[in-house]
């Protein structure tokens, strides 16, 4: 999906972002699946911090 986002309209791609910090808030990033074959791939509680940061400050850049 990342590879996409800069094929979206503005208003998809601010909605994609805000997928992206629902899903970390959530605690479903990597997904448990994948978890569960790679438990070393969990995100640490700083990376997803800084995703999340990310993703909130792309959203509020995209709307001005």
């Amino acid at each position: 999906m990342i590879d996409q986002l800069t094929e979206l309209s503005k208003a998809k791609l601010v909605a994609a972002l805000d997928d992206i910090v629902e899903v970390l808030e959530e605690n479903e990033m990597p997904p448990e699946k994948f978890l569960t074959k790679y438990p070393d791939k969990a995100l640490t509680e700083n990376e997803a911090k800084r995703l999340k940061e990310w993703a909130n400050e792309a959203a509020e850049g995209l709307m001005k």
